[in-house]
């Protein structure tokens, strides 16, 4: 921070925020004050606040659509429906994330069977009240916008990126038959030596890719768009205006 110091902007703001793993803890107001005696000012933002940051991040470069934009979180997934460029008009955090997931569902390794359909009925149980409220109301979908990581490594994974490069991810189209990589027959083991996989990642990608796949069949659409602009974009957006 210091090298961006100007006599102009003697002192820059740091501003961050945290989301559902920070909402779970009890004791969340300590790390608050911790960052701030460091001098960053964290916020621990609601879901519905994460969905419209991250909306706004995402939705760059296809305003006009009507989009759902979908970010899976380890603990939390948010969905959020609107025009692009344009205030959300419906969205939703849920307590549906690749981690919880795999800590609640996947106790063999594989993932057994009936371990992969009972997490599957949980997401579709989740996420009924708001896709039928939203078909009710009459929201369009016309694009599917994926962000975080288990999107990105869905692309990663079919191009075999040895080394990872967001300008192949970023705007990539995927289908939904390129979510059933097989992932969920493969030992643990096996998993973390996927190319184009970070192994750090191995342990919740099943239940990321089973997120990500009944958003798709949630929403009735067969594909979606990689977009590598999210929450912290739409942070940076509305910092910048705030301070316009």
């Amino acid at each position: 921070v210091n090298s961006y110091r100007t006599e102009q902007q003697p002192e820059i703001p740091i501003v961050a925020v945290a989301t559902s793993a920070s909402r779970d803890a009890k004791n969340s107001d300590a790390l608050v004050g911790k960052l701030h005696d460091l001098g960053v000012e964290l916020s621990v933002i609601e879901g519905e606040r994460e969905a419209a940051l991250s909306f706004r991040g995402a939705s760059r470069g296809y305003e006009g659509e009507n989009l759902l934009v979908a970010d899976i979180g380890g603990g939390s997934t948010e969905v959020v429906l609107g025009v692009g460029g344009e205030a959300p008009k419906l969205a939703h955090s849920f307590n549906v994330g690749c981690r919880r997931m795999t800590e609640r569902f996947y106790v063999s390794d594989p993932p057994a069977e009936l371990e992969l359909a009972q997490a599957r009925t949980w997401v579709q149980h989740e996420f009924k009240t708001f896709f039928e409220h939203a078909k009710n109301k009459g929201i369009a979908i016309d694009r599917i916008v994926a962000v975080a990581g288990t999107a990105t490594s869905v692309v990663s994974m079919d191009k075999k990126m040895e080394v990872y490069d967001s300008s192949l991810v970023d705007g990539v189209t995927v289908s939904s038959e390129t979510l059933d990589r097989q992932l969920s027959s493969m030992s643990l083991a096996d998993r973390k030596h996927v190319v184009g996989l970070q192994p750090e990642r191995a342990s919740v990608i099943v239940a990321g890719l089973g997120i990500l796949l009944e958003v798709l069949v949630a929403a009735d659409c067969k594909s979606f768009t990689v977009s590598e602009s999210d929450i912290l974009q739409g942070l940076i957006l509305g910092a910048y205006e705030q301070g316009k």
